[in-house]
This record gives structure tokens, sequence and C-alpha cells, in this order.
């Protein structure tokens, strides 16, 4: 198998690791994905309400092979009422 590279992209970087020699396509993509997750989950974790990150599996020329995207989102659907003890209310947001 030729060496592939994982490229990532999010709104605020865009990254292409060193490459390496993977089982197939697959198998590299889902090493990309798995960092993209990781990519989006501390995006959240930071306070955005959610984050996609793209990854990109290349050949060496930079021609892609496959491509996805990960998403994470995070929307509170139902919150407490703060004047009222032990009511709800929908979010309004």
């Amino acid at each position: 198998m030729p060496q592939l590279f994982i490229h990532t992209t999010n709104s605020t970087f865009s990254s292409r690791d060193a490459g390496a020699d993977y089982d197939s396509v697959d198998a590299a993509m889902a090493f990309g994905v798995q960092g993209a997750i990781a990519i989006a989950s501390d995006e959240v974790n930071g306070g955005k309400s959610g984050a996609a990150v793209e990854v990109a599996v290349e050949r060496e020329d930079g021609s892609v092979v496959l491509r996805s995207t990960v998403a994470v989102s995070v929307h509170p659907l139902l919150t407490l009422d703060p004047f009222t003890p032990g009511t709800t209310r929908p979010n309004a947001g």
C-alpha cells in the first residue's frame, strides 16, 4: 500500500500529517476520524455549541482519495426555571 496522508480542516486551521503506510484507505480514514473527533470535542469542551472537521485521505501528490466530515454539537433541550424551584421551561434558544 502506498503512503497515505491525513489532512484535517476546520474553521480555524488546516493540517496534514507526515504520512504513514495504512492497510487500506478505509483504515487511514478511520485513523483520521478518530483525530477529528478529538479536535471537535476539544472545541465543544472549550465552549462552542458545535464544531465540524473535514478529514481527507490523500496520496503523496495531494490528490484526495476519500473525504468525510465529523460534526459534534450540543444544544440544551430543557432548562430549569431559576425563578420557580422545581419547574422547567422549554429552551428559548
